[in-house]
């Protein structure tokens, strides 16, 4: 099981959406969420094969279920007041 995070800034929302990615994907990191706090929201990639596929990006006030904890249940209302 491998996971990356990455939580956005200005200063790095291109290499994270960029060079990062790659790299995460070469290396076979399976799951590789992108938080971005400006507009409150996570988007949730999953590797298929040598990129990524977006499962789906989630905005407050609704839920996210991951794909590697489908237990888990992340309310964004709670994590973006």
């Amino acid at each position: 099981m491998s996971l990356r995070r990455e939580i956005l800034s200005e200063r790095t929302q291109a290499l994270d959406r960029g060079a990062k990615r790659q790299i995460y994907a070469r290396h076979g990191v399976a799951h590789y969420w992108i938080v971005d706090p400006g507009v409150r929201s996570l988007a949730e990639h999953v590797l298929q094969g040598s990129d990524y596929t977006l499962r789906g990006t989630y905005t407050a006030p609704s839920s996210f279920t991951p794909a590697l904890f489908p237990e888990l249940q992340i309310n964004f209302a709670r994590v973006f007041p």
